[in-house]
């Protein structure tokens, strides 16, 4: 079964300095929503993220360079994602980021996932932490996406930061 990309969001930044991001995706993009999904700008809903229910897997990759998320952006909504406008992960280009043949790296709401994970593994990242959901079990999807803090264990033994820069190293 083919799976699309739902949502990134930035989860924290390795004591190495490089960025974690959660990428997660779903069986059906049609049905793919989220409470204030309509908001613009994004980053005015706290918290935001998709439903639970629409989403199949999830994984975290590594990056040496701050991606942009659609998410935490300031000037259009998730509508906008979906609808093309805005891609959901992308550089800042004012930045040092990744090219992928010639053009700056992107990823937009609804590409596969195989061609995502290629364009990852092009770039270097390092994914890790893949996980598949069982939606008929209601507890796998409370913990789906509820558990967005990556651990020391996860990052090749090393500490992590979130996004608010609390140090998290003694787990």
């Amino acid at each position: 079964m083919t799976e699309y990309l739902a949502f990134v969001e930035e989860i924290g930044i390795t004591s190495e300095g490089e960025f974690i991001y959660r990428f997660d995706f779903s069986l059906d993009k049609d049905i793919v929503w989220g409470e204030y999904w309509n908001i613009a700008p994004a980053v005015l809903v706290p918290d935001i993220k998709p439903d639970k229910k629409c989403l199949s897997k999830s994984f975290k990759i590594t990056s040496p360079y701050k991606l942009e998320t659609a998410c935490k952006n300031s000037c259009f909504s998730m509508q906008d994602c979906i609808d093309g406008i805005i891609s959901i992960c992308f550089p800042n280009i004012e930045e040092e980021y990744t090219e992928i043949d010639g053009k700056p790296l992107f990823f937009n709401f609804g590409e596969e996932y195989e061609f995502v994970v290629s364009k990852i593994n092009k770039a270097g990242f390092k994914i890790f932490d893949e996980e598949i959901i069982d939606s008929s079990n209601k507890n796998a999807i409370e913990s789906f996406v509820d558990d967005n803090n990556a651990s020391s264990d996860d990052i090749d033994g090393g500490d992590y930061y979130d996004d608010n820069n609390n140090d998290n190293d003694d787990f």
